[in-house]
């Protein structure tokens, strides 16, 4: 089954009113974004209340490049971000110490499997209102399942590599394309 959706960049942030996101085919926690008003009230004596919204970690997936990185646009070397990097540390050294950026990760040559799958737990936390999306169009789930490779949905288990990827029964319950398409003659 052919897919309609065009290859391009998207760049999805982790938006989770300050919680952490899990990225399942990566095995990481990835820092969603901050915001004083979601801070739970407890916080006053930590002063978190005085923090400055913060932007959440991002995940960028090129597939025309064949490459997926993640970002944090506290790394970014611009001018707002130094000073919203400063006012943080400002606020937070005396207790949990210097905060910096994560460091920027890059998984470049993706094969079609793994752009499959980054961009179907991609369009999870899109979904569940845990991403914003800054650029591109996220495709729906059937147009995913019907892109090219396997969708792995099992990572942390020494299972033989067939039962790593979502069988067709399994696709067709999350609303994929059905496992045999008739053709009109």
């Amino acid at each position: 089954m052919k897919h309609n959706w065009k290859a391009q960049e998207l760049v999805l942030e982790i938006d989770a009113e300050n919680a952490m996101v899990q990225f399942t085919p990566l095995a990481q926690r990835l820092r969603g974004s901050w915001s004083a008003r979601y801070a739970p009230s407890q916080s006053r004596k930590a002063r978190y209340h005085q923090m400055p919204d913060v932007p959440g970690q991002m995940i960028v997936l090129n597939a025309k490049e064949r490459y997926l990185k993640i970002v944090d646009p506290l790394g970014f070397q611009t001018e707002e971000m130094s000073r919203l990097l400063d006012e943080i540390n400002a606020i937070k050294e005396s207790w949990q110490g210097k905060s910096g950026a994560h460091p920027t990760q890059v998984h470049k040559d993706l094969t079609d499997t793994q752009i499959k799958t980054f961009l179907w737990y991609m369009h999870q936390i899109h979904e569940t209102g845990r991403g914003k999306l800054h650029n591109g169009r996220m495709p729906n789930a059937r147009t995913i399942l019907s892109m090219p490779g396997k969708l792995q949905t099992k990572f942390y288990s020494s299972m033989q590599d067939d039962r790593k990827y979502a069988t067709d029964e399994e696709i067709e319950s999350m609303g994929g394309p059905p496992a045999v398409v008739a053709e009109s003659s």
